[in-house]
This record gives C-alpha cells, sequence and structure tokens, in this order.
C-alpha cells in the first residue's frame, strides 16, 4: 500500500526501502500497519495490542527455551519486584531466581550469548517457565485507559519536533506530557511484561508490535 501517514514516509525517505526501519515497519501486522497508514492511531493500537496478547498470553503457543544471561537477570528481578506487588504468584519468583544463579557462575562472562534452558519432561518447572519466560506474564492496566488531556506542550513545540525529525530523525522534547499521563507511562512500562528482547549494550528493548501498542 501507498505510504499514506508520516511515520511510513519519514522511514522510507530516511532509511530507504531496504533499511532496517523499513523492515520493521513491514513487519508490523498488516491490517494493523494499514491503520496506521490511514492514521486511526487508535484502533491501530488495539489491533496491535490484540495480536501481541493472542501470541503472548501463558497458554498460548509453546515456550521459548532460549534466553541469554541477562535476560534471564532482568526477568529474575522482574518477577521478584511483581511478587512483592502481588502480581505473580512467589513461585515464578522462585524458578527464575533459581535458573539464574544456575546459570551465573559458568555464562557471567559472556552474558549476551544465547543458551537453551533445558529442564526434565513434564516437571513442575518445566511448565512454568513455558507459560512465563518471554510472555505477557503481567501488563499493567495502567496502559488500558488515556487520560482525556495527555500532552501539556504547546503547538510550537510539535512544530520544533516535526522539523528536527525530518532533519536528523531525532527530538528531544521536554514536559511533553500532563502529570497524570507521565505517571501512568512510567507504571505502564515498570511493571509489564514485554521486555523479550535483549540488547549487547547492557539492555532490554520492547516494540510496539510486541508490547508497547496500548490505548495509553
Amino acid at each position: 500500500p501507498p505510504l499514506t501517514c508520516a511515520a511510513a514516509r519519514r522511514v522510507a525517505t530516511q532509511h530507504g526501502k531496504d533499511g532496517a526501519a523499513s523492515r520493521a515497519w513491514d513487519d508490523i501486522e498488516k491490517e494493523c500497519r494499514q491503520k496506521l497508514e490511514a492514521n486511526k492511531t487508535a484502533a491501530a493500537m488495539r489491533c496491535l495490542e490484540g495480536h501481541f496478547l493472542d501470541a503472548r498470553e501463558p497458554g498460548r503457543r509453546d515456550g521459548d527455551w532460549f534466553t541469554t544471561l541477562r535476560k534471564l537477570r532482568h526477568d529474575a528481578e522482574m518477577f521478584t519486584w511483581l511478587e512483592q506487588e502481588r502480581k505473580v504468584a512467589s513461585e515464578v519468583k522462585q524458578l527464575f531466581r533459581s535458573v539464574y544463579h544456575a546459570a551465573r557462575e559458568q555464562r557471567q562472562h559472556q552474558p549476551d550469548k544465547v543458551f537453551e534452558v533445558a529442564f526434565n519432561e513434564n516437571t513442575n518447572d518445566r511448565k512454568l517457565w513455558q507459560r512465563a519466560h518471554n510472555k505477557a506474564v503481567f501488563i499493567d492496566p495502567a496502559g488500558r485507559e488515556a487520560p482525556k488531556k495527555t500532552l501539556r506542550a504547546a503547538n510550537v513545540v510539535f512544530r520544533a519536533v516535526e522539523e528536527s525529525l525530518a532533519e536528523s530523525g531525532y527530538a528531544v522534547v521536554d514536559r511533553l506530557l500532563t502529570e497524570g499521563t507521565l505517571k501512568k507511562l512510567r507504571r505502564f512500562l515498570q511493571a509489564s511484561t514485554f521486555y523479550f528482547y535483549p540488547r549487547r549494550d547492557q539492555h532490554l528493548l520492547a516494540l510496539l508490535e510486541d508490547g508497547l501498542a496500548s490505548p495509553l
């Protein structure tokens, strides 16, 4: 389909049709991408959210048995915090902490090397890992509803943002969101289990089409 929305046009202009950003755009589910291209943002977010839950809800599809030590540490810390918040069972925390501690000594010098986590067949630990690892175990409800007013920045700020994006592909905006929106966004990003992609520069990545999309 033709590039009708600003995001798609910018991807094509800055990175070319064969660039990484263009490929990422093409990887978005077609029906959701078409809504984005038609500037139907809310409908596109609901579409992406639905595809994410279909793929990542516990019990949907098979488990993911591959991870890295860095990713495993994040998961252990995440589930420890969620257990303290009473959002997951203690068994989830205990499983990920035990797997991390078992792997740490051997793999601490190669924290980004992918390895397979192996369990004996049909054990409770195996079933729990299958339901929890790289799954939407908990998605904070703060992302389900956007406040009536989300932006505090003036129109002149957005004109500067558009100019910066057109020139460099980057933009920095201070005090963009209202306090209520920022509070909800921080909670949504802090408490949701959608950080599935480890990067070698010591962080994990979440994708719009794989968890980040929400009404907020």
